[in-house]
């Protein structure tokens, strides 16, 4: 069986980025393993994707130099290196926008260095010598080596070839970290140590020098810092700054450590007093003879070295692995610069440092007194641990910020020059007096302070308000006035006003008696607003015509007003009557109104709604097309009436049903997702405070109304969901709430976070409005009225990716998808960050988007174990730690994608178990047409134990029966099996101690189910037992050496099985394994007849911990011979193809190794298969899951 395997696609963390500067278009270049892939920004499309390193992973890229042949031919060169590699790479662009065509080529072979590459430099400047010296790069031994680029011309064309000449260094430390620069006479160098010190140092170098003629006596040490309590993983030199007009500069350097600190210190003096030949000052040499920076004593901190840092500050809750300036200010005797950090933390954090100087002696000195060092932002858009890279790009006004992470995703971060405000984002906070104040000047009224104003200042606050347009919003405030504010679209700059252009304020004069404690909701789409009163007065405003009016009165205190969106196709139509509801807290009922609003408002319809025991509506939706409303309560409930626009009646109206769906907390909002006209059903989404949104589908086919929740996620960025909506332009689910003391806007479909503000918590009054203006939000806090407005989004997400820590588990399934021709490839990841992700695998086209994250939930504790899809791709059953094991029900839900319900989980040994469920293995039971899907689950876990549960599925929650279970050894079992042969059901596990033992399951199971060939069916007139039967295993042979890491179980004829193992021993295993018949007079002596295997010690590097079966090929009439190609991986990062050949009537197996490449994923720990059909013919592909996945494709 011959084959070969090409890598399809990745998904890697990120580890280099640099944005590509081409007129007219956005571009940028990103390193994932060893691989450059060329994005499109604007839509993060994949353009192309080169292999740059045999091995190595990009860690840089570096531009070089451009070349425009024409307007529609483009070639850039790109220096790209990483760990001991470095390679010339070109982006090539031909063709007009419409038609190009853009590529990455070879620049250059892959050129290998004697040491770690820590960074490089090329300058600008050019020169006509072939030979001329182009860049410079440092190793991790301090080491500089000059950069000459060769231009050799070939039968294929021009390529590069590289250089090297070392330059040298007397002090030669481990690195973690380094920044080298090049001026047009001086490089200089910032090296951070391993042992926490920053070496600066510099040497004379001539841009067209010749390097082979540079002399060792122009290398001097300039400074030696310590004072970092852990090992410097980012350093950053600053550009000079002048100051004085120019007469003099400052020049600086960040360092990062890990000791989650940032630190500046002062080089400015770094070409003052050089020491030449490497020696150091007196006051160096001896804080160098300690032998590492770290456990600086207080006498340390005074010294001459300590002198130089100007300040400290933590930021970061984490290591912190780089960090950039970004630019600088100076005015009369200050200097003001701005940097960004990225950590382990998943965070950037944007700092500004202010200093002082002052001239004594003619040298213009720092004020470490009057040094402020402070974090004055911070964006987490990414998820798990690590933010790998990060580049820098100057706009207009701004800096725009792209950080690549763990989780694969590159996000774009837009941060101003010098400013602390998120770029189109405006944030006002009003006193009270500050408002009375504002009431005062646009009445015209004298600022008074007479005790009678005084009190009429303490009347007149904000305590209620709504949006009711697009731009405004309506806030009562003194009795028989409201204030309405009008959010301003002008840029700041452009507005002279005293509230700094977010607000502009007038007065409504409104009806007396009202006060500021009201309820208000508006209909923004119409220019409505509502206001009811604690006297049940309601009241219209409109805002076309800028007048209050009275509309009705109920006679007792309004709480909340719940406005009911208009039927589809009516929004925007002001004839369109208006549908809204009215609750009292101390009330039994409801009161639905309906109003027509042309020529004036009108009351049609007052309708009663007769509320269950306790019940406070929260939301509210109406279904025109089943002539229903459906209402929301604060205790988690929903309640359906009957109800039709046409009607006008007075009557009051009991529920049709009530509905459980967020525990007992608030349903804080109801939205439709898709309604049919011609179905039976509507599907509806619902927000709770209970951290979940739901998806459910409201039925009336039957005699009665039936729910079924078909989605319930809880969203990473909770508590408190508040609302939700569709996006119209893309279609995303869009949900908000607030997490701790911010709101958050979350886009759940991509998983990403929108925009976050401070505002103190959920427990306040505030206002959320999305619309031509952008976000606004209104809260108050502290006794203050705030708003924020965002007219664009600072940040976005370039490219999505997917988990941010190791990959643990993974299965693959098919799904059948509405509209899609075939089904779709789903895979299930389960990760260290206890997430469950979905992801679509792309099969077509080499490297073009393999993988997209559909969905994620996060409900287990611990680490993932395992995971494994039912026959049928309907349920998907995981575990991990804690003893936890659950059930899930996945189902395609048109107009949103997989809906994920957790059905039931396993029961626990105890409450607070610390046992991992290790591994398991799930049989489909055949049920009888219409029945309910149930299944045969085996557990295995750490403390040696293996259950046998029986699993009934239903809508209302499975349930677990458990139906056998025995003890192994005092080992861990890592791997367990069923296995049917004929009407007998073996159990097969495997442990540390690298046996693999057979348990005999047939006496515990049959009573209940019939055996017969590979399918198994429940027997419904035997009950189960009432206490679990005790099993034992019958024979156990050994495998491995030590522990058995993965395990496949393939079927051969009657009743043997090709079972192939890999171990911590390096070693994998091919076994024929053949069952000892039944026996009729008494207990077998063994169960197992016959065990052939053939074993490669060294068939791996490392530990074998995935083994997957790709195809299976049955020779001969007789299907004697069963050939198998099997892939294997483990920690060397090799992934091997086997070719197994299996003789079912000798039991021998010949194996033979067929394909080995090389993986970028690390820490590999499953491997998983799917077959596509393309052109008549079947294709195998893999995907590899650990530090990152790929996909690969196995070809014939």
């Amino acid at each position: 069986m011959s084959c070969s395997i090409k890598n399809h696609d990745t998904c890697l963390p990120i580890t280099a980025l640099k944005h590509v500067n081409i007129p007219g278009r956005r571009l940028l270049l990103n390193g994932s393993g060893p691989f450059v892939q060329l994005l499109d920004k604007s839509t993060g499309t994949l353009l192309d994707r080169f292999r740059v390193f045999e091995r190595n992973t990009v860690h840089g890229i570096q531009a070089v130099e451009e070349c425009w042949r024409d307007d529609d031919d483009y070639t850039s060169s790109f220096l790209v290196w990483g760990g001991y590699s470095l390679r010339i790479v070109k982006l090539h662009l031909q063709g007009s926008r419409e038609t190009e065509n853009v590529s990455l080529l070879a620049g250059s072979g892959e050129c290998r260095t004697p040491d770690w590459i820590l960074d490089t430099t090329v300058p600008s400047t050019s020169s006509e010598n072939k030979r001329a010296l182009k860049g410079l790069l440092i190793t991790a031994h301090n080491v500089v080596f000059t950069l000459t680029f060769l231009l050799h011309e070939t039968e294929l064309g021009d390529e590069n070839i590289i250089q090297l000449h070392e330059l040298g260094s007397n002090l030669r430390p481990i690195l973690y970290s380094a920044d080298i620069t090049w001026s047009s006479n001086r490089v200089l160098v910032a090296a951070g140590t391993v042992f926490g010190e920053i070496i600066i140092w510099s040497c004379q170098l001539a841009l067209d020098s010749d390097p082979c003629q540079q002399a060792d006596d122009s290398i001097a040490i300039n400074h030696l810092f310590t004072g970092h309590e852990g090992s410097i993983f980012g350093v950053d030199i600053s550009p000079d700054i002048p100051i004085n007009g120019g007469h003099a500069t400052k020049k600086f350097v960040a360092s990062c450590s890990d000791d989650r600190t940032i630190r500046i210190w002062d080089i400015s003096s770094y070409d003052q007093g050089l020491t030449s030949n490497g020696e150091l000052s007196a006051c160096e040499t001896s804080t160098n003879s300690r032998g590492t920076g770290f456990h600086i004593t207080p006498a340390d901190e005074t010294s001459a070295a300590q002198e130089f840092c100007l300040a400290k500050e933590y930021g970061h809750e984490a290591r912190i692995w780089g960090i950039r300036f970004l630019d600088f200010e100076v005015s009369d005797g200050s200097i003001t610069f701005n940097l960004i950090s990225r950590s382990e933390d998943c965070t950037s954090v944007v700092w500004k440092l202010t200093t002082k100087y002052e001239l004594v002696n003619d040298k213009y000195i720092l004020r470490r007194d009057q040094t402020i060092l402070k974090p004055i932002s911070s964006y987490s858009y990414h998820v798990g641990k690590n933010i790998w890279s990060m580049d820098v790009v100057e706009n207009m006004g701004s800096f725009g910020v792209l950080t690549g992470g763990a989780d694969s995703n590159i996000s774009s971060l837009i941060v101003p020059h010098t400013g602390e405000n998120i770029p189109g984002r405006r944030a006002k906070t009003y006193t009270h007096d500050r408002v009375y104040d504002e009431f005062l000047r646009i009445n015209n009224h004298p600022a008074v302070s007479d005790e009678r104003t005084k009190n009429s200042r303490n009347d007149g606050k904000i305590n209620s308000f709504g949006f009711i347009s697009e731009d405004s919003f309506i806030a009562p405030f003194t009795e028989g006035v409201a204030l309405l504010g009008q959010v301003s679209t002008a840029e700041p700059q452009d507005i002279r006003s005293q509230d700094g252009g977010v607000l502009r304020w007038s007065t409504i004069p409104t009806i007396g008696g009202i006060g500021s404690y009201v309820a208000i909701a508006g209909i923004p789409e119409r220019e409505i607003g509502l206001i009811g009163t604690s006297t049940g007065r309601i009241l219209w405003y409109s805002h076309k015509e800028g007048r209050v009016e009275e509309l009705a009165d109920i006679s007792r205190g309004i709480s909340d007003i719940f406005v009911i969106q208009p039927p589809k196709g009516h929004d925007g139509n002001d004839t369109c009557p208006v549908t809204f509801i009215t609750s009292s807290r101390a009330f039994s009922h409801a009161n639905l109104f309906i109003v027509e609003t042309s020529p004036s408002p009108k009351v049609l319809s007052n309708q009663q709604l007769a509320l269950p025991a306790e019940f406070v509506v929260s939301s509210a939706l109406s279904i025109p097309s089943m002539s229903l409303l459906i209402l929301g309560a604060r205790w988690g409930n929903i309640v359906v009436f009957r109800f039709s626009p046409e009607l006008q009646r007075e009557a009051s109206e009991d529920p049709l049903c009530v509905f459980p769906t967020h525990k007992k907390d608030a349903v804080t909002s109801i939205t439709f997702l898709r309604e049919d006209q011609n179905s039976s059903f509507v599907d509806l989404i619902t927000t709770g405070r209970d951290g979940t949104y739901c998806i459910h589908r409201l039925d009336r086919s039957g005699i009665q109304f039936k729910m079924e929740t078909l989605h319930r996620i809880s969203p990473s960025f909770g508590p408190y969901i508040e609302g939700s909506r569709l996006d119209p332009k893309t279609g995303h689910l869009i949900l908000w709430g607030f997490r701790s003391t911010y709101f958050v806007l979350w886009d759940e479909t991509t998983q990403t976070e929108i925009l976050s503000v401070e505002c103190g918590g959920a427990h306040r009054r505030w206002a959320y409005h999305f619309g031509n203006m952008g976000h606004v939000l209104l809260w108050i806090k502290a006794s203050t009225f705030n708003i924020m407005s965002e007219q664009f989004q600072c940040h976005r997400r370039v490219r999505q990716g997917g988990h941010g820590r190791e990959v643990k588990a993974m299965s693959i399934s098919k799904m059948q998808v509405d509209g899609a021709k075939t089904p779709w490839t789903v895979l299930a990841t389960g990760a260290e960050d206890t997430e469950i992700r979905f992801f679509t695998l792309n099969e077509g086209a080499e490297g073009k988007d393999g993988f997209r994250s559909i969905r994620a939930i996060k409900k287990h504790s611990a680490g993932l174990q395992h995971l494994q899809w039912s026959t049928s791709g309907r349920f998907l059953f995981s575990s991990a730690g804690r003893e936890e094991f659950y059930v899930w029900r996945i189902r395609w839900i048109p107009g949103f994608g997989i809906g994920v319900l957790n059905e039931s989980e396993a029961p626990k040994s105890r409450a607070n178990s610390d046992l991992r469920t290790t591994h398991f293995d799930v049989i489909n039971i055949t049920a009888d047409g219409g029945g309910c899907e149930s299944f045969l689950i085996a557990m295995a876990y750490s403390n040696s134990t293996a259950k046998v549960f029986h699993y009934l599925s239903s809508v209302e929650g499975g349930e677990f029966t458990l139906l056998a279970q025995g003890v192994y050894t005092s080992n861990c079992l890592t791997q367990i099996r069923l296995v049917m042969s004929g009407s007998e059901l073996q159990l097969i596990t495997g442990s540390t101690d690298g046996h693999i033992a057979v348990w005999d399951l047939t006496p515990s199971i049959k009573p209940y189910f019939d055996l017969g060939g590979r399918s198994i069916k429940r027997r419904d007139v035997v009950p189960f037992p009432a206490e679990p039967v005790s099993i034992k295993w019958g024979d156990r042979r050994p495998a491995h050496q030590s522990s058995i890491k993965a395990m496949e179980l393939l079927p051969l004829s009657g009743a043997q099985v090709l079972l192939i193992t890999g171990g911590d021993d390096n070693c994998l295993a091919f076994s024929i394994l053949r069952f000892s018949e039944p026996s009729t007079s008494g207990p077998r002596p063994s169960l197992i007849s016959r065990l052939s295997t053939a074993s490669y010690p060294d068939a791996h590097a490392s530990a074998i911990n995935a083994i997957s079966q790709v195809r299976r090929i049955e020779h001969g009439a007789d299907k004697r011979m069963v050939e198998f190609l099997v892939a294997s991986s483990g920690n060397d990062q090799r992934i091997k193809l086997w070719s197994a050949l299996a003789d079912c009537i000798d039991g021998d197996v010949q194996v033979s190794l067929q394909g080995d490449v090389y993986t970028a994923v690390a820490d590999l720990s499953a491997v998983d298969q799917f077959t596509v059909k393309a052109s008549g013919q079947d294709r195998e592909h893999l995907v590899l899951c650990g530090v990152g996945m790929e996909m690969w494709e196995v070809c014939t």
